[in-house]
């Protein structure tokens, strides 16, 4: 009639269930050296960090106000990073960054202000 399989054979079956479809990404995943995102994929990828741009002159394009500081960026080695003089609306008509131009400074003009990031108590300078 019906034959069985030996009994090793069942209980080898039944020990390992089949992989998912995410088990096999992530398998993958491993196996190419990440590729996700998080602090070892950003060290995989030897992300530019845009952290410590220089301070420029911002001109808005609707108001034409001018001020000191930076169009706020992400950075993507630092995400979560905040600094004092990134700009991401004018403070005079309140449109947002993509109205915002950076010029920089002149020949020998310089920045009076500097730039501190605010984000993190310590990381803050106490002048």
């Amino acid at each position: 009639m019906f034959s069985r399989p030996p009994p090793a054979a069942a209980a080898a079956a039944k020990s390992k269930p089949p992989e998912s479809k995410l088990a096999l990404r992530l398998q993958k995943a491993r196996q190419n050296g990440g590729g996700g995102c998080g602090a070892a994929a950003v060290e995989a990828k030897k992300v530019a960090c845009i952290c410590h741009r220089p301070l420029t002159k911002i001109i808005c394009r609707v108001c034409a106000h001018i001020l000191e500081g930076r169009v706020m960026r992400k950075c993507h080695a630092h995400p979560n990073h905040l600094y004092l003089l990134d700009v991401n609306a004018c403070p005079s008509c309140k449109v947002n960054q993509v109205w915002l131009e950076e010029h920089p400074f002149a020949g020998d003009e310089k920045p009076t202000k500097k730039n501190r990031r605010i984000d993190d108590n310590d990381a803050m300078d106490t002048e």
